[in-house]
């Protein structure tokens, strides 16, 4: 059960991952401009910005917060990969 759970974590946040990468490229190439991708990826992403803004100090303008969540979501990717999953699967 416990493997079920580190595997849909993964699978999360691995979907965040690319959510992340997916806006900061689309925000690359409209040049910032709103449209219905980028408000559909703003509406993922906004909930997950918002957490690591309260976490960060306050001398860490709103610029870099996309970046940090991005650095901070595959760091915890690689600790579920490399730690837990590995720790809960059955050995042969």
């Amino acid at each position: 059960m416990l493997g079920i759970l580190a595997e849909a974590l993964n699978w999360f946040l691995a979907f965040l991952m690319w959510t992340i990468i997916g806006q900061l490229v689309l925000e690359l190439i409209t040049g910032g401009q709103r449209t219905i991708i980028s408000e559909a990826f703003r509406r993922v992403t906004a909930p997950v910005f918002w957490l690591v803004r309260q976490a960060t100090p306050p001398f860490i303008g709103d610029r870099f917060i996309p970046v940090l969540t991005l650095v901070l979501v595959i760091v915890l990717r690689l600790a579920v990969g490399l730690v837990l999953l590995p720790a809960l699967s059955p050995r042969a």
